[in-house]
């Protein structure tokens, strides 16, 4: 399991999600799915 974590696979996509962590519109996109996210789970306990 440690060398799947080493992998070059994992080694790009860690340096891809750092690229996009960086991109504004992705992060806003983001921060917005998260807070809808929130209030869908407090629409279902209600």
């Amino acid at each position: 399991m440690g060398n799947l974590y080493e992998s070059k696979f994992m080694k790009a996509l860690q340096k891809f999600g750092e690229k996009a962590a960086a991109n504004k519109t992705f992060s806003a996109i983001s921060a917005g799915m998260m807070v809808s996210m929130g209030a869908i789970l407090v629409g279902a306990l209600f």
